[in-house]
């Protein structure tokens, strides 16, 4: 399976081609793994924006301290009204995800500028309210892409179907690790 680092990657293209210019909150939990994901993002971001005409503006949120430019502040706080918002939520802890969700639903309800970008486990989470990652129009990566251009691809997606007469699913795909 991919990396975290390949994940991030696909988040940060579609987050490009789609949201240029965005206002952008990275929200993260205080612990190793959510934190270096969140200034991976914060970093792609800020190196995007040293030369792109159309810049992002940030703001990276550690709920250790809440703090941006020494002063509190909520997510909330941090989204701009009249213009797309990205939520960038870096946790893999699915109830931390959906406590989160469920505060920004309810305040947000009648707010349809604002995107949710998560983790690949949310795909499996059991907890995970779908109709706040429906409402959020979430983005979430997926460990494959049935569409590369590499060849040993081209020929799983040809031959898969005539030998088992289905496509291939996300399971096969790894399973045959293309």
């Amino acid at each position: 399976a991919p990396s975290i680092d390949a994940h991030i990657d696909a988040m940060f293209n579609s987050i490009l081609d789609s949201f240029t210019g965005a206002n952008i909150i990275i929200y993260t939990p205080n612990d190793e793994r959510s934190l270096s994901i969140a200034k991976r993002f914060d970093s792609l971001l800020l190196d995007y924006n040293k030369t792109a005409e159309k810049k992002f503006t940030l703001a990276l949120l550690n709920t250790k301290d809440m703090l941006l430019n020494g002063k509190k502040t909520t997510a909330t706080e941090q989204l701009k009204s009249g213009k797309q918002n990205i939520l960038i939520i870096t946790s893999f802890d699915e109830s931390f995800v959906n406590g989160n969700l469920r505060i920004l639903h309810e305040q947000l309800s009648k707010d349809s500028t604002t995107v949710v970008y998560g983790m690949p486990t949310w795909l499996t989470g059991d907890i995970l309210r779908l109709d706040y990652v429906n409402d959020f129009h979430s983005h979430i990566s997926d460990s494959y892409n049935p569409d590369s251009p590499h060849s040993e691809t081209f020929v799983f997606n040809h031959f898969y179907p005539e030998n088992f007469g289905c496509e291939p699913s996300r399971y096969a795909y790894l399973g045959f690790d293309v």
